[in-house]
């Protein structure tokens, strides 16, 4: 399909000179015209698959117009912590249409020849006539054609033709949304949330914040045991005793749209919906005010901020700053300082921050880690890029730390901190160069899928170790803290309550799968959705995901009960608090 539409444009080019009135201009005019117009749209072509690979490495996802529109205004800023120098991509960008230009002016008289010989000449007989009606009859023709094929199958061509997904991508359905998340969100209010009494209130209010890093995975991280001191701040909180590390925790996806609305939610990949439950409209039904202070452009971006809630009290993210910068960290902090906590039922408060993201803007006193781009300099210096890409992304681990520090001593300034429960965690992992791949949006492997989740409370509250850990958890957590029941439809279990359960679900758009704590060794498995091909790991082993089990005889049982337990998880529907 995305051949024949290229093939189509190509005869569109060439719709006009097969008019008379054009074959009438003098030749070397025509070929002019005919280079400069195959040139353009060549090089719009190769603009777009250059952006589409690009895109596909960073967040694995094809690129939309609408993602287009909010990041062409922060080109200027955003293409060096990109690491592609902006000199350097401006001279192949000049060189590109140069030489496509040269190629054009050389086939443009071939192309033309070829034109009137279908045309039987470009003398104006009544022949030469006949012939170039018969032309842009074929032209419209076969156009016509590709309609006909391609109406009734637009819908299976979204995820796979790449100009359809640049055009057609939008809330309902872009190529990084859960099937189930295509139709928007849902205008109708929950079930449960409407069964709700309007005067409830929590038996224990207190202010619930949630602080959510794109793209940080826990093991590259100082408060985890990393060997990089990059975050000096948590490190120390951690050591003092005042803040929980829960290890094995798990998101549920590698996009940052599944992972935040699965945190919020307290729902699987499986589960989502425009209907879904999320924390923030189930707080405000408790009496609480919930604000959203958030690095990014989460209004645009796929039109993730309809999915947050209906009745936020205070709704803040790139798209509402004049800062010359969407993904800069800072524009929280003077947010923040103007936050009112005066709600006598409590507040919650989500904060979004982007400085380990590949986009996020970065500063320069937290450049520890060098060299980290890839600038010529940087290129030249024989550092693979493996090694350039993790120090950047070390780095960012530095500064988000620092903005961490702030925000707690901005919270402690307002008098908040010590009666809060503060849970800090991510939305998913990040690539480093591992199997060769960067950025985000692959299948659910370990880098992409294994997050932290810290918590901060000074209650009296316990928090036993658990084997297993997922982002569903989370929302559950903040209810427990202020005595509120669980609905039904959330999957998570409290962080405070013990559990027996053993497996818990991980999903991308290519994969669906399960993660299971099997006697003393923990499984993953995965299952194409298309191809129904099987993966399992044993991920206690070295190497773990370079060897999959599942065709292994020895492994079989192992592979059964994998099997089995993600075959149950599909067909659960929350009920998280009876799975415990």
């Amino acid at each position: 399909m995305h051949l024949a539409i290229v093939f189509a444009v190509l005869l569109l080019c060439l719709f006009p000179f097969a008019f008379q009135t054009v074959e009438r201009q003098p030749l070397k005019r025509k070929r002019l015209i005919l280079g400069l117009v195959l040139t353009n749209v060549q090089f719009l072509f190769l603009a777009y698959y250059v952006l589409s690979i690009a895109c596909c490495e960073m967040y694995g996802s094809m690129p939309t117009l609408e993602l287009t529109k909010v990041y062409s205004s922060q080109m200027r800023t955003l293409l060096p912590q990109l690491m592609v120098e902006l000199l350097f991509s401006l001279v192949v960008l000049v060189a590109t249409w140069l030489v496509l230009a040269w190629l054009y002016s050389r086939a443009a008289p071939v192309l033309l020849s070829s034109l009137e010989s279908l045309g039987q000449g470009a003398q104006p007989s009544s022949i030469a006539r006949q012939g170039n009606a018969r032309v842009r009859m074929g032209i419209l023709l076969f156009i016509g054609l590709l309609f006909l094929v391609y109406l009734p199958t637009r819908r299976y061509w979204l995820r796979r033709e790449p100009i359809h997904t640049f055009w057609g991508a939008t809330t309902a359905a872009g190529v990084i949304i859960p099937e189930n998340l295509r139709s928007g969100r849902s205008s109708q209010e929950n079930a449960y949330l409407a069964g709700l009494p309007r005067d409830v209130r929590p038996s224990t209010p207190r202010n619930l914040i949630l602080i959510t890093v794109d793209a940080l995975r826990s093991d590259l991280t100082g408060v985890y045991g990393a060997a990089a001191d990059d975050t000096p701040f948590l490190s120390s909180l951690y050591r003092t005793g005042k803040l929980r590390r829960i290890d094995s925790a798990y998101s549920i996806c590698t996009f940052s749209f599944c992972g935040i609305l699965g945190t919020l939610s307290s729902s699987y990949w499986h589960q989502l919906s425009g209907s879904s439950l999320v924390l923030p409209d189930l707080l405000t039904r408790y009496g609480y005010q919930t604000r959203f202070l958030l690095s990014g452009d989460h209004t645009r971006f796929l039109g993730l901020r309809s999915f947050y809630g209906s009745h936020i009290t205070e709704f803040r993210d790139g798209s509402t700053t004049d800062h010359a910068r969407l993904d800069d960290d800072r524009i929280i902090l003077p947010w923040l300082q103007n936050v009112s906590w005066s709600s006598p039922h409590g507040t919650f408060l989500n904060i979004h921050l982007m400085s380990a993201h590949f986009a996020g803007e970065r500063q320069p006193q937290f450049e520890r880690w060098k060299p980290d781009t890839d600038s010529v300099a940087d290129f030249l210096s024989g550092v693979p890029k493996s090694q350039r890409y993790r120090n950047h992304y070390l780095n960012g681990i530095l500064q988000t730390d620092d903005i961490i520090r702030q925000i707690f001593q901005v919270l402690s300034e307002k008098g908040v901190l010590d009666q809060a429960l503060v849970i800090i965690t991510a939305d998913h992992g990040e690539y480093l160069g591992e199997t060769g791949k960067y950025g985000h949006g692959y299948d659910p492997y370990e880098p992409q899928v294994r997050i932290p989740i810290l918590i901060y409370d000074q209650s009296a509250a316990a928090y036993p170790l658990r084997s297993l850990t997922s982002q569903v958890d989370i929302a559950p957590t903040f209810l427990y803290a202020i005595g509120v029941p669980i609905p039904p439809e959330w999957s998570g279990i409290p962080l405070q309550l013990p559990t027996t359960r053993n497996a818990i679900s991980i999903a991308s758009h290519e994969a669906s799968g399960v993660i299971a704590q099997l006697g003393a060794r923990r499984y993953k498995y995965l299952r194409r959705r298309e191809s129904g091909l099987e993966e399992l790991y044993d991920l206690g082993a070295p190497d773990a995901e370079k060897t999959n089990l599942a065709s292994q005889p020895a492994a079989q049982p192992a592979l059964v009960q994998m099997r089995a337990l993600h075959q149950q998880i599909l067909q659960q529907n929350g009920a998280g608090l009876q799975q415990q």
